[in-house]
């Protein structure tokens, strides 16, 4: 696979893969998931958007009934409504949202509200509390900044 400048059209990187690709998405992380093909190990690599650079495996060959796929598609859960947004005891932050049960999401955290998200601070998981309910609690202490939920699935 190769990458090339939209404007110039210059090659800017090649992607090492063994085998060829069947599909290609975007991931949520903003990512290209490339499936390969059957007549090579059945599984889904991530790339880096930017540098083409392997990222690692995002599914194993045969894992999850992985097996004589064709097609990929990267599903976005729904949109969060954060609720109850709330200054805990000491002063920490603290806040809640629904969203589908059993997802993952990450706390982050900056100064900057506009600063490129691979910048902001990593303040760890978002506890599911109860089915499809996350609630987070920054540690007290904490200075004035802008927080912000990502997912991991």
């Amino acid at each position: 696979m190769y990458k090339f400048d939209g404007n110039t059209h210059a090659l800017l990187a090649t992607l090492d893969t063994a085998y060829a690709p069947m599909a290609i998405s975007f991931g949520q992380d903003g990512n290209l998931n490339v499936l390969f093909d059957d007549y090579g190990p059945n599984k889904v690599l991530r790339y880096d958007l930017h540098t083409g650079a392997l990222l690692g495996t995002l599914v194993a060959a045969g894992a999850g009934g992985l097996g004589r796929a064709s097609s990929l598609l990267s599903i976005e859960p729904p949109m969060i409504t954060l609720t109850h947004p709330a200054k805990a005891a000491a002063g920490a932050f603290a806040f809640a949202f629904s969203s589908v049960p059993g997802m993952s999401f990450t706390a982050l955290a900056a100064t900057n509200a506009s600063a490129p998200a691979n910048t902001w601070s990593n303040l760890g998981p978002v506890p599911e509390v109860y089915p499809g309910h996350f609630q987070f609690t920054e540690a007290p202490g904490a200075v004035r900044r802008f927080c912000r939920v990502r997912s991991r699935n």
